[in-house]
């Protein structure tokens, strides 16, 4: 069943286009990452999405439910956790949780059970009769999210979720996540951390000034890389002279970056190649994920047919 549709979906300000023919599908289950430069439009999307922004064309629809028709019953569905810290600084964590639920009639006994799980995995539950406002930025992530799942939406969108939180911090929200995506919740997430959507995503959207750049799985996206750049290091003291006619920047004495193009080499022709030239490898590894080099290589692609 299909979680989300996209049907032409358009935005303008006055005569400032932000998003221009949108269309796409989101099936029911899929962790879907949403990729793009600052002011591709990725949060106006979202926030399309939620029912915070009015379109000005296309279709939306949730689960079925299209949202201009249906918005009660489109938004249901919806759990949203975004950038803006939109709860009352006040209220204790708990209360913030709670009153989340009474918003979609979940009985009191009920969403307090809830609310207590989910910050019991979230590690909040020594926090939650503290005030949120001395709350640290990740204790007030982790509780937008523990209030975002509170009436355990079919649909979870996360605009920049894990952005400024530390790497512990961020491993348990990725654990969370993972859970919920496999007991069947569908998953959209805006981040800038590439290494997300490698570790999370199944699919990836990338915009480009508000348009569809590319859409496919994060396999397909990586191999769709023609050529990528590796760091190498290798057992003796390299001289230009040994790499003069390569693609090779040296950063060491004994270290060098080289573009290796897929469409005529392999590792083991590079490994032969640098071997036929005296140069045994010791490390060789990519000097950024594949899909990083994919998405700055798609951006440059862009500048260049669009500047």
């Amino acid at each position: 069943m299909s979680a989300l549709d996209l049907v032409h979906v358009g935005k303008n300000y006055g005569s400032s286009c932000v998003l221009s023919d949108i269309s796409f599908s989101v099936t029911e289950g899929d962790f879907l990452g949403l990729l793009g430069h600052n002011g591709a439009g990725k949060s106006t999307l979202i926030e399309i999405i939620v029912g915070l922004v009015e379109k000005t064309s296309g279709r939306v629809a949730v689960f079925g439910k299209d949202l201009d028709r249906e918005p009660l019953l489109a938004k249901s569905c919806i759990g949203f956790v975004s950038q803006d810290y939109n709860f009352n600084q006040f209220d204790t964590v708990m209360q913030v949780v709670v009153n989340q639920a009474g918003l979609y009639g979940i009985p009191y006994r009920t969403a307090v059970q809830r609310a207590k799980k989910y910050l019991d995995i979230l590690q909040l539950s020594d926090r939650s009769k503290e005030q949120t406002r001395f709350l640290s930025g990740g204790m007030k992530k982790r509780m937008m999210l523990a209030r975002a799942v509170i009436h355990q939406p079919k649909l979870l969108i996360l605009d920049e979720l894990t952005s400024g939180v530390d790497i512990e911090v961020r491993y348990l929200i990725w654990n969370f996540l993972r859970e919920l995506n496999r007991s069947g919740t569908t998953i959209i997430m805006i981040t800038h951390y590439l290494e997300e959507i490698e570790n999370l995503c199944n699919r990836v959207v990338i915009l480009n000034s508000g348009k569809i750049a590319d859409i496919d799985s994060v396999e397909n996206l990586q191999k769709k890389l023609i050529s990528f750049d590796l760091s190498v290091t290798v057992s003796e003291i390299i001289s230009p002279e040994m790499l003069q006619d390569l693609n090779v920047r040296i950063t060491g004495d004994s270290s060098f970056e080289i573009k290796m193009d897929l469409s005529k080499e392999n590792y083991n022709d590079l490994l032969q190649k640098l071997a036929s030239r005296g140069l045994k490898v010791v490390n060789l590894k990519e000097k950024a994920s594949r899909l990083e080099q994919y998405f700055m290589h798609l951006r440059e692609t862009e500048k260049v047919n669009d500047p």
